[in-house]
């Protein structure tokens, strides 16, 4: 599978090999199921649940409530795996995991789940203008975070998790493919290390680990 590209590269490409696949004869379904295969082993299982829902989508198929595509991915070895590693990215933090320094201050504890957006906020009115500090149109201070309503804010989470979502991804297969370089090609050993960065993702339910000291703006 390319690993040079970015994800919405790599599912752009996967959408026009599924599209070309479909227009050659009575074995196009199969031919797409291989092509499914080719993307999601052996270090692809991250994508498994995306390349799916394009199968399905380009095919004219229902995936399953659990979003599976059921023609191409039914007994195929690679599916355990990706299920597992969607629910060890969906799994909830244990008990304790998040401090009461944490819970007192949200917006200053890592493990909260608006912190992409709250530091992309932060960060955006932070860089001043040509004369000095932003301010709104009628001059005054721009509002706080607090201010801004939750409309504002949950777009503001929405872009920031976009961007760490990407990052995770491309660190992910950066990290796979560093480690094949390196000789290490045991199957396990690299769904383990995708898995331990892609379960930090920010859109699942499992927060990010804490930042290194001094890391943490508050």
């Amino acid at each position: 599978m390319p690993k040079t590209m970015s994800r919405d590269e790599l599912l752009a490409k996967f959408r026009v090999q599924v599209r070309e696949e479909m227009a050659h004869g009575h074995t196009h379904k199969a031919n797409v199921a291989i092509a499914l295969r080719h993307y999601v082993h052996p270090s692809g299982y991250d994508l498994a649940f995306d390349l799916m829902r394009i199968c399905a989508e380009e095919t004219g198929d229902v995936l399953t409530p659990d979003g599976v595509w059921e023609y191409g991915a039914r007994s195929e070895l690679w599916l355990p795996k990706a299920l597992q590693l969607r629910q060890q990215a969906s799994a909830p933090l244990l008990p304790g995991a998040v401090t009461s320094k944490h819970q007192e201050n949200p917006m200053s504890g890592p493990r909260d789940p608006k912190r992409a957006g709250f530091l992309g906020f932060t960060k955006y009115n932070d860089v001043p203008g040509p004369h000095g500090p932003w301010k709104t149109f009628d001059g005054r201070d721009v509002p706080g975070w607090d201010a801004v309503g939750p409309l504002t804010q949950a777009r503001w989470v929405a872009a920031g998790e976009a961007e760490r979502d990407v990052a995770f991804s491309i660190a992910g297969h950066a990290a796979v493919q560093a480690l094949e370089m390196a000789g290490i090609t045991d199957e396990e050993t690299l769904n383990r290390v995708q898995v331990a960065i892609l379960r930090h993702q920010s859109t699942s339910i499992s927060p990010p680990d804490p930042l290194p000291p001094g890391a943490v703006i508050g």
